[in-house]
């Protein structure tokens, strides 16, 4: 698909959708709030009293809806979306138009009726689901892996934040209780994760007891609920004494990429653990040296 700045005049954007309404079956604006679809014509932006689902021939939002994903994270979002026998790709990409922030959504019709009857169809949905979940699931845990993250978002630049979290002595807790205590740990981990973040959020496991969670535009404030409600698991299993975790989190600055945002979140995390670490007199003497400059 053909590159699009994220800002730009109404009517550099009535030029840019001229030339991609000769590639797409439908290309549409929505506004940020309602998601009504929106016109620009001579320069200027008007919002209609359209719903962007009326589409999708719906009567109410879309519960994969990629416009309000691409607003949340201000980048770009793809999906599967059906009209009948009708398969159609959907790229939503967040746009701000002359300072108003809004969605610009492409739509090409990826299939035909005389290609694919109504078996075929779901065959094919069931097919590509069951492919891209496969693909990106952490097999122990199901949240995104590792891959997701290197294949999808380490380029991507939006307005977020990046925790990333380890859990103190997982292999001292490992060794000394097995290894299926250990997946349980992790899982346990993983649920509390999920329970406390928006469907926006993402989860990624990004390797052993590691954990990366993109917040969209998320606060920092967020991180200590999260912290708390993981320890106070760990205080009310049955091994309460073995687990911590530390916690590292950093919010998008000057428009850099995710992979920047993650490795100075993955630094302070280490700070943590290490700090952790010396106050219980069993730290390393180069991290008494980092820790005393």
């Amino acid at each position: 698909m053909m590159n699009l700045n994220t800002k730009m005049t109404a009517q550099e954007l009535e030029q840019m959708i001229a030339q991609m309404e000769r590639i797409f079956t439908v290309v549409r604006i929505l506004d940020k709030d309602l998601l009504h679809k929106m016109d620009v014509r001579n320069g200027e932006l008007r919002s209609e009293d359209c719903k962007c689902y009326s589409f999708w021939e719906k009567g109410k939002n879309c519960e994969n809806c990629a416009a309000q994903r691409a607003l949340a994270m201000k980048g770009q979002c793809m999906k599967l979306e059906f009209i009948g026998l009708k398969m159609y790709q959907v790229i939503a990409k967040y746009l701000e138009v002359d300072g108003v922030p809004c969605v610009v959504e492409m739509i090409s019709c990826l299939d035909d009726e005389t290609l694919l009857d109504a078996e075929g169809r779901e065959a094919l949905v069931k097919k590509f689901a069951h492919y891209r979940r496969e693909l990106y699931a952490d097999a122990l845990t199901r949240s995104y892996s590792r891959r997701y993250f290197e294949d999808q978002l380490k380029e991507q630049r939006m307005d977020a934040g990046i925790a990333m979290l380890d859990l103190d002595d997982f292999k001292i807790y490992n060794d000394t209780f097995g290894h299926d205590a250990g997946d349980l740990a992790l899982t346990t981990v993983v649920g509390i994760v999920k329970a406390n973040v928006r469907r926006t959020d993402m989860l990624i496991r990004m390797g052993g007891d590691e954990f990366a969670v993109l917040y969209s535009g998320g606060p920092a404030e967020k991180i200590e609920a999260l912290r708390e409600c993981c320890l106070q698991s760990f205080r009310d299993g049955e091994k309460p004494e073995f687990l911590g975790v530390s916690i590292g989190y950093e919010q998008v600055q000057d428009f850099e990429s995710l992979a920047e945002v993650m490795k100075r979140a993955d630094e302070m995390m280490y700070v943590e653990k290490r700090e952790k670490q010396y106050a219980r007199g069993y730290a390393a003497e180069d991290t008494k040296e980092v820790l005393t400059k």
